[in-house]
């Protein structure tokens, strides 16, 4: 499913590397409309076509006071850190990558920066595909870690490569990279809170979660373009980097827990 996520939030850019190479004037509401359309159409087929699978959770009642076990639980607890310190890092770039390598790399020219965001974006279903695999087989905490550690090095690195003479090559692989890997652990957070919550509060505890984890988002979104004003986009992505090695940290603690074993039948 979060696969598929990657490939809705990066059609947009698609659409307008669309429109740019049939050179219309076409302004974001364009954009907007068909992508709204698709949107809505898949709304209508989530609603209709598809049906609940053999594994439905018993239906719960949303309960406020159970949200606290997040904090007082220490093994919610860091799951929720990592969760957090991920999506801080992920719709940071997500939403900013496209103004970055057209800043960056004028090179590619604007038209082909759209589709390469998309190609960006969408190659983070790779990752999902390769987290729920491996997650599974090797652990979901194992697999968070590496995941964690290689895109946290991305964003450290890419403003310089970006900005390095002749490293267009370069400077491509990491981007792809940073996209197949800064997606691929999500999936994993919130499987980890399922296994970890008591059943009857797994409703409750992900609603909170996930809630916590966008609330997040929105300073960090907002401080790219001030970094960018005050400094340069050589250094935006930079300052994100400590979000997704709070979230190491957390998958180290979290992988240290005996309340571990209960994670990818004790696989961790």
């Amino acid at each position: 499913m979060v696969g598929w996520v990657c490939l809705g939030f990066g059609f947009p850019w698609l659409v307008r590397g669309l429109l740019d190479l049939n050179d219309y004037r076409i302004q974001w509401y364009f954009v907007l409309l068909a992508t709204s359309g698709l949107a809505l159409m898949g709304g209508g087929i989530a609603e209709f076509v598809v049906r609940d699978g053999p594994f439905e959770f018993p239906r719960a009642t949303f309960d406020p006071k159970k949200a606290g076990l997040l904090f007082t639980d220490r093994s919610l607890l860091l799951a929720t850190l990592g969760y957090v310190g991920h999506n801080i890092e992920l719709f940071s770039m997500w939403n900013w990558f496209a103004d970055f390598w057209i800043s960056q790399v004028p090179s590619m020219g604007r038209t082909e920066s759209f589709f390469f965001t998309f190609g960006v974006v969408g190659i983070g279903a790779v990752g999902c595909a390769l987290g729920g695999i491996f997650g599974d087989r090797y652990g979901r905490t194992t697999f968070c870690i590496i995941s964690l550690a290689v895109s946290s090095l991305c964003s450290l690195v890419i403003g310089v490569v970006t900005k390095t003479p002749g490293a267009l090559g370069w400077s491509v692989f990491i981007a792809l990279l940073w996209g197949m890997f800064i997606i691929a652990d999500s999936g994993c957070y919130s499987t980890m809170t399922v296994e970890l919550a008591p059943a009857q509060y797994v409703g409750t505890l992900l609603t909170m979660q996930q809630a916590i984890g966008f609330i997040a988002t929105v300073p960090t979104i907002s401080l790219i373009p001030t970094v960018r004003s005050a400094i340069s986009y050589q250094w935006a992505f930079a300052v994100i980097a400590p979000a997704p090695i709070l979230a190491f940290v957390a998958m180290v603690g979290l992988r240290m827990l005996p309340e571990s074993k209960k994670i990818a039948m004790g696989r961790k």
